[in-house]
């Protein structure tokens, strides 16, 4: 988002200097002209300060300097008062187009669309990772802090400063029926009177988020507006548990609507169905591997201008995690290119562990702390390995050593990202000084250390360091700006309703509704949970795509030809718009588009715990993580036809956003 308060501070600022100089300079004016009416002066100076700022001042500089009498009159230092009145005059008009400006950003942003104006959230939960969110400045809205834990005088008065309103200590849920019920009655109130648009559930308890979330959002307010929630997690079966919950949610909601008695079969559309249900489940390394990769592509690491990829990460237990898993989604570009992902750490049990309880064993194996994709249908290679050295262990070089030397090659990207600065920087330094990087191989480095020019401008200066990113102060703290991301999540709505316009054949209407905030939330609404992580997914590739189609300009003739041919189509269209595409030799870039895309989906569904299984429910009819499009493009093209379209959409989608 825009800093829009730099311009409110700059309006503020200029009126203070300019009404105060005016109000000064002609009260001195008044004064000597009419000494003894202190009042009268005072009011005559007010007025004139109004008058000026509209552009009409009733006490002209002329009317002051040609006052002959005046002027030999003053000392000094009325001089120099009459001096910024003189100043401020000329300064009056600039201050008025900065207030009309101020004035006009203000409305512009009223209408910025659904859901998506300035927020009013509410935050459940305090604690050390919450106040460092707080601490990042909020260009968001107003917040509200509910809370147990028992807030000083001192820091109630801090969190005030940073717009941040305390509302309640001793917070519960109750521990009785009576006491849940009413607990939920005065979050319903709250909500409704303070117009609340996002609860964010930051409780280092995942059971406590996963209660809160429950009880919140079945709130009566949830159910005639969109409250949007977001979620802290800390364990995958937590976040699976939030999901599950979610889509039976909205399953049910969705049933209790077709069988209402103001539902139509023929008329029914998802369309015009809103449920009021968002929700966003995240973990803040999650969301820093995102920003991450957003600012310093993986691919830009290659200097041969391959597409393999060796991504070293030294340090940083859970971000470790979430750096390897965003890899998925970004590396791999064709059924030859290799991407390693190599973590070293202290603490490889815990991200070992992890790991394992995300994959699926049927697409990816695990043997010798190493996993690797081992099944025929998701073609391309990916191995994640796991190394257990401190950081700060003289046998670290020797280690990394081994790993460049192996069959992974020279290292493309490098990660350092240990809790403390100190062991970053040791890290960086024994690797610029042991010339780990001896084929002279410049790499992006990411780096976990407190921002300033001058010490960025240090590191960089190693030869080995192609590009550097420091996640500082003012990115390892995830702040509410990140977490509630409205460019991100205007952006990741809008592609998701392109790709249902394109389902139902609008997407040609040259540009209607082409801005549609408002159908994009509803769309948005309607969708399962793994669908809405699926469109962030491909939202973040897009640095990604453009790097690696920047030689194609040959695409856009060929999509332009394609969507001539394919305008007019009947019931079959998908199928119809997949046979075009397919044509021999008719449209090789977009072919080869829609087969990265369709190795990118399916990278970030095996990374999600999916698996190949036409079948899509078990025998109790609960739903599986099972996907019949999880497969290779030789057997989607056989199997599925009618899907190959969606794979291609998405690259000109992003590219051209």
């Amino acid at each position: 988002m825009r800093n829009n308060n730099l311009w409110k501070k700059i309006v503020l600022v200029l009126v203070i200097i300019a009404a105060l100089a005016m109000f000064v300079g002609g009260y001195t004016y008044y004064d000597f002209i009419y000494p003894g009416s202190f009042w009268v002066n005072i009011g005559m100076a007010m007025e004139n300060s109004m008058e000026s700022l509209l552009f009409n001042p009733v006490l002209p500089i002329q009317d002051i300097i040609l006052n002959e009498e005046f002027m030999a009159g003053i000392d000094a230092g009325k001089r120099i008062i009459i001096l910024f009145y003189s100043l401020a005059m000329v300064l009056a008009p600039f201050v008025d187009i900065l207030i009309i400006f101020s004035v006009m950003d203000s409305l512009l942003h009223l209408f910025v669309g659904v859901g998506f104006k300035k927020r009013r959230i509410l935050i459940v939960g305090y604690n050390d990772k919450v106040r460092k969110v707080i601490e990042r400045k909020n260009e968001n809205g107003k917040v509200y802090l509910w809370t147990d834990y028992f807030l000083s005088t001192e820091e109630e008065r801090d969190l005030y400063f940073k717009n941040v309103i305390v509302k309640m200590n001793g917070f519960s849920l109750g521990d009785s029926p009576d006491k849940y019920e009413k607990q939920k009655s005065k979050f319903n109130k709250f909500m409704k009177r303070k117009n609340i648009t996002d609860v964010m559930l930051l409780d280092e308890s995942d059971a406590r988020n996963i209660q809160y979330y429950m009880a919140l959002s079945s709130c009566e307010v949830c159910k005639k507006r969109t409250i949007h929630f977001y979620v802290y997690n800390q364990t995958f079966d937590a976040g699976n548990m939030l999901r599950e919950y979610f889509d039976r949610k909205l399953e049910k909601s969705e049933n209790i609507a077709k069988q209402a008695e103001t539902y139509n079969k023929e008329t029914y559309n998802k369309e015009t169905y809103n449920t009021h249900m968002d929700l966003r489940i995240f973990n803040y390394d999650q969301i820093q591997a995102e920003i991450l990769f957003d600012k310093l592509p993986l691919y830009k690491g290659n200097e041969s201008g391959g597409k393999d990829v060796h991504l070293l990460i030294v340090g940083g237990d859970s971000l470790c995690q979430y750096i390897a898993l965003h890899a998925m989604n970004q590396g791999v570009f064709s059924p030859d290119n290799k991407i390693y992902v190599d973590i070293v750490n202290d603490n490889i049990y815990e991200i070992r562990r992890n790991l394992r309880s995300r994959f699926n064993k049927e697409l990816v194996t695990y043997v010798n702390n190493e996993f690797t994709i081992n099944s025929d249908k998701i073609d391309g290679s990916l191995t994640i390995r796991l190394t257990e050295c401190d950081p700060m262990d003289p046998e670290l070089i020797s280690v990394l050593h081994n790993l460049q030397g192996s069959s992974a090659g020279a290292f493309t990207y490098l990660v350092i990202g240990s809790g403390t600065a100190d062991e970053n920087l040791h890290t960086f330094r024994n690797i610029g000084a042991d010339y780990l990087f001896a084929l002279g191989q410049r790499v992006p480095v990411a780096m976990r250390m407190a921002y300033s020019a001058e010490f960025k401008a240090y590191l960089s200066s190693y030869s080995w360091c192609k590009e550097l990113y420091l996640m500082g102060e003012d990115e390892e703290y995830i702040g509410l700006d990140q977490i509630v991301n409205l460019d991100e999540e205007a952006s990741i709505r809008t592609y998701n309703r392109t790709y249902e316009d394109m389902a139902n054949a609008r997407i040609y209407s040259s540009g209607k509704d082409a801005d549609n905030p408002e159908k994009d939330e509803i769309l948005w609404n309607i969708l399962e949970y793994y669908k809405r992580e699926v469109n962030r997914a491909l939202y973040h590739h897009r640095t990604v795509k453009n790097h690696l189609y920047s030689d194609y300009g040959n695409s856009k003739e060929e999509m332009q030809r394609f969507w001539e041919q394919t305008v007019t189509q009947g019931d079959d269209r998908d199928l119809a718009w997949s046979n075009y595409l397919l044509a021999d030799g008719e449209y090789p870039m977009l072919i080869e588009m829609a087969k990265t895309e369709h190795r990118r989906w399916s990278y970030f569904m095996a990374g999600e715990g999916w698996k190949y299984n036409p079948k899509k429910y078990d025998k109790v009819g609960r739903k599986l993580r099972m996907h019949e499009c999880l497969c290779n493009w030789d057997d989607l093209v056989k199997k599925r036809p009618e899907t190959v379209i969606y794979d291609l959409i998405s690259s000109p989608l992003i590219m051209n956003e």
